[in-house]
C-alpha cells in the first residue's frame, strides 16, 4: 500500500496526474483505497485481487511475446 504522492514520486510525474490516473484504476476495480495505518489525513491504495490477476496476466503476456521466436 502506497500514497498517491509516493506513487508520484515513483512515476516522476505530479500528484495531479497521478490522482487521475489512480481514480480511474480505483473505478475498474484494481485498486482500492484505505486509511493511512499513521496519519489519518491520508489515504493508501493498494492492488486488488482483480488488480493482482490482471497484472500477473500483463506479465505473463509481455513474457509469452518476449519469448517467441523472431520470424524472418
Amino acid at each position: 500500500p502506497t500514497t498517491i504522492a509516493a506513487l508520484a514520486r515513483a512515476e516522476l510525474v505530479r500528484p495531479q496526474s497521478m490522482r487521475t490516473t489512480v481514480g480511474t484504476l480505483e473505478e475498474q476495480g484494481v485498486l482500492a483505497r484505505s486509511a493511512h495505518p499513521t496519519d489519518g489525513r491520508q489515504v493508501v491504495f493498494a492492488l486488488t485481487e482483480a488488480g493482482r490477476a490482471s497484472l500477473a496476466e500483463l506479465r505473463r503476456a509481455k513474457y509469452d511475446w518476449l519469448a517467441e521466436p523472431t520470424r524472418p
